[in-house]
Order: C-alpha cells, then sequence, then structure tokens
C-alpha cells in the first residue's frame, strides 16, 4: 500500500499517470481499467488490471486499486502468478471490499510515501 498527496490531480488523471509509469517501468500490458467504490462504497477508486513483470521477475496477473482518500491518493496493489490468479483473484476483491484508510490524525505519523 503506498500513499501520495493528492496535490488536487483528480483521481482519473493519478490512474493515468499510475499507467504510463507501469508501462515505461518494466514488461507490463494494462488489460483493463474501471471505477468503482471500494471499502464498502466509501471511497472512489480506479481499478487497474495488468499483466506482465519487473526485469528479472517471474510474469504476474496484478491489480492496483487507485483509491481517493481525500487529501491524500493511495495505491493498493495486488499480484499472483498468471495459473494461480482467478483462484486468489476472490481473496484480492474481498480484501478492497473492507479497506479502511487512516484518518488524516494518523497521517501525520508517517509521509514516506509507503504503509
Amino acid at each position: 500500500m503506498l500513499r501520495f498527496p493528492a496535490g488536487g490531480e483528480p483521481l482519473d488523471e493519478f490512474a493515468e499517470s499510475f499507467g504510463e509509469g507501469l508501462e515505461a517501468g518494466g514488461e507490463f500490458e494494462i488489460t483493463g481499467e474501471s471505477e468503482r467504490a471500494v471499502g464498502t462504497g466509501r471511497y472512489a477508486a480506479v481499478r487497474i488490471d495488468f499483466d506482465g513483470s519487473w526485469p528479472g521477475q517471474p510474469t504476474a496477473r496484478s491489480v492496483a486499486y487507485l483509491v481517493d482518500g481525500g487529501s491524500l491518493q493511495w495505491v493498493v496493489a495486488f499480484a499472483a502468478p498468471s495459473e494461480e490468479y482467478d483462484t486468489v483473484s476472490r481473496t484480492f476483491d474481498r480484501s478492497i471490499a473492507t479497506l479502511t484508510l487512516p484518518t488524516t490524525d494518523d497521517d501525520e505519523e508517517g509521509g514516506d510515501g509507503q504503509r
């Protein structure tokens, strides 16, 4: 889970930048993108599905949720070997459905971009 200051950038623009960075950083192909609510409907999110790998790593199927948390935007990513993805993706769906982001007060202790 990564967090980034929102900086006024709309979620769809953040998703576009994320996708461009993903494709530039490795051997990835975006296979789907959709908008949805996550965390029992509390947060707007963009789901990006992608296949590929970082240099020297095995190929995997992955999903990243880019979540609008107000003053912060969050990236929650899940990955699995391609042949196991269909089985474990249900666990990913259940996990993101119960997402609870920290409150602004909780964020003051960190600031390194990661959780």
